[in-house]
């Protein structure tokens, strides 16, 4: 017996469905449950981490600078981008230097409409500050 049910879209392709239904030229997604979904970067006592996708679907993987290393070899990114200082703990709030490093990211600093998703507390109100892009 066959399955005659067709496979859904990977969720790559459904994020980049939503982005162009959205009018959204590339997403930013706050946090290690986005990172795990979308890279396959997942670290236990990991800090604070970001995914950009852009409108083509590249993925950008932002991380800890002490991270990055790792992130390359285990993620399936396009790109892996370390952020703020080395050593876990010295920075007190390591969400600033994540939020600065996604907002200078080409394809986040040029968009007028950006899709963003959030698990880390006040990292959406801080990307907002810094753009002039409307958030969806």
């Amino acid at each position: 017996m066959t399955n005659a049910t067709a496979r859904p879209p990977h969720r790559r392709e459904r994020l980049r469905q939503w982005m162009q239904t959205e009018g959204a030229s590339c997403a930013v997604l706050f946090g290690t449950d986005h990172a795990t979904h979308l890279t396959g970067y997942a670290r236990y006592f990991g800090g604070p981490s970001a995914v950009v996708v852009g409108v083509d679907g590249r993925r950008v993987l932002v991380v800890m600078q002490d991270e990055a290393p790792v992130a390359r070899e285990g993620s399936s990114a396009d790109e892996v981008i370390g952020f703020g200082e080395r050593g876990f703990g010295i920075d007190l709030d390591p969400v600033a230097g994540l939020v600065a490093t996604v907002a200078a990211l080409p394809d986040v600093a040029r968009a007028k409409r950006l899709g963003m998703a959030s698990e880390l507390p006040d990292a959406g109100l801080r990307l907002a500050a810094l753009l002039d892009a409307t958030l969806v």
